[in-house]
């Protein structure tokens, strides 16, 4: 068999947005409304979890750089990861024990492996793809295919553990993901790592990466558009659920909508990062996807919701599916140039620092304010307070307004613009 480079590196991608899409969607709902653990300590659980993440995503930094210069490959490492990752996430779904601290140690072993994982998967980008025209195809080929399978995954998750359970829904995932991860890393085709590009002390490295002040930017933006993607994820269950009053499986139709556009979008995105460039492009994404968030404070059938998440999912997908690849390729070709050094894992690592508290900040606020609705997992629907249904779409619409109109200030001011990035975009392939 024989596939392209960039369809290869793609599947990498739909492996690893099986397993933490449904991680991040349904974990909280599952624990919370499955499993019955209190809201709040779920919430703050989530929270606390995200200290745990954040540290570990510098450890698999360290070690994926480090790592490097005996492996040669990041794909060899990935290769070793794949059966521990699935593993993790097929117990996630079959508690043992219906305890908070079961809770914290389950998805905290299941992190650890995947974070190591999917980092060496977003660190091979830069080198993979070398000019702007091949990266801007590569990166909607990823995106397209990675969120074609692994979001549409996702979103049909619903469907499997309804009518199969979670424990089978964590199976059939975890078995299907893995199988992406090998044939992706068998077909990728990458290049060794020169000898003299890994020839540094990796702890020294971290030091320099936070001093860079693009990557400063870079970090501020992607933590703006993970909080509006754990927003839409996390709460698509409990709006289905208690402001639309409808079953599990209108929640894939929500995902659906969203994530289905979104991919559609890309073929125009692609036309509009090749014409604007990165910078320009996500602004304009943005601008136009914030505006059509304040519809969700006031709407509550189905038929609405799905257009608007259409909307959404067409408008944000450039910003949120492109951009944050593109803008670290330049980053480390930048870092590159001025070091002539390979340490991609280390940005990689930092990125995953501060990525991994916008899911933790959702799941935190959701929490509370559950909590303070009075909700209770044990009535039905129509026994809720009404201050649930309202609590959970007002943080729908307004969460990642805030979010998006922070990261709209930061792609405004992030300096890396123009130079590299618009030589590489003129570069005829």
């Amino acid at each position: 068999m024989k596939l392209d480079k960039k369809v290869a590196y793609a599947l990498i991608g739909a492996g690893s947005l099986t397993l933490y899409g449904v991680f991040n969607s349904y974990t909280l709902f599952f624990y919370t409304d499955v499993v019955k653990l209190s809201a709040r300590w779920v919430g703050g659980t989530w929270f606390l979890f995200s200290f745990w993440n954040a540290i570990n995503d510098i450890a698999s930094g360290w070690i994926s750089d480090k790592s490097l210069r005996k492996v040669q490959k990041r794909s060899n490492l990935i290769k070793k990861l794949v059966f521990p990752v699935a593993l993790c996430f097929i117990i996630l779904w079959h508690p043992l024990y219906k305890s908070i601290w079961y809770f914290l140690a389950v998805i905290s072993v299941f992190d650890f492996f995947y974070s190591l994982l999917t980092l060496n998967y977003g660190a091979m980008f830069p080198k993979l793809f070398r000019d702007g025209r091949e990266r801007i195809r590569a990166s909607a080929i990823n995106r397209a295919v990675g969120y074609g399978i692994g979001g549409g995954l996702t979103a049909l998750a619903p469907l499997i553990y309804g009518g199969f359970g979670w424990s089978a829904m964590g199976i059939s995932l975890a078995i299907l993901a893995a199988s992406m991860y090998f044939i992706g890393v068998n077909e990728i085709n990458e290049e060794p790592v020169k000898v003299t590009e890994t020839n540094f002390l990796v702890t020294k490295q971290f030091q320099e990466a936070i001093r860079n002040m693009s990557f400063i930017y870079l970090m501020g933006i992607g933590v703006c558009l993970r909080f509006v993607l754990a927003v839409f994820v996390s709460l698509i269950p409990f709006y289905t659920k208690y402001v639309l009053g409808l079953g599990g499986g209108s929640s894939s139709i929500l995902l659906l909508a969203f994530i289905g556009t979104s991919l559609v979008g890309l073929y125009y995105w692609e036309k509009i990062f090749r014409l604007y460039g990165t910078r320009k492009a996500m602004l304009l994404s943005l601008i136009i996807a914030v505006s059509f968030l304040i519809p969700f404070m006031f709407i509550q059938n189905i038929e609405l919701s799905i257009l608007l998440l259409m909307i959404l999912g067409g408008a944000s997908g450039g910003a949120m599916m492109m951009g944050p690849d593109l803008l670290f390729a330049d980053i480390i070709d930048d870092d590159h140039k001025k070091t002539q050094r390979r340490r991609e894992g280390v940005f990689a690592g930092l990125l995953g620092f501060t990525f991994r508290f916008p899911p933790a900040l959702v799941g935190l606020i959701l929490g509370e304010l559950l909590t303070v609705a009075r909700y209770d997992a044990n009535l039905s629907v129509t026994s809720q307070p009404e201050k649930v249904a309202h609590v959970i779409k007002t943080f729908f619409a307004v969460g990642p307004m805030i979010a998006m109109i922070v990261g709209i200030i930061l792609l405004c001011k992030y300096p890396l613009r123009g130079n590299k990035q618009i030589e590489l975009l003129s570069v005829k392939v």
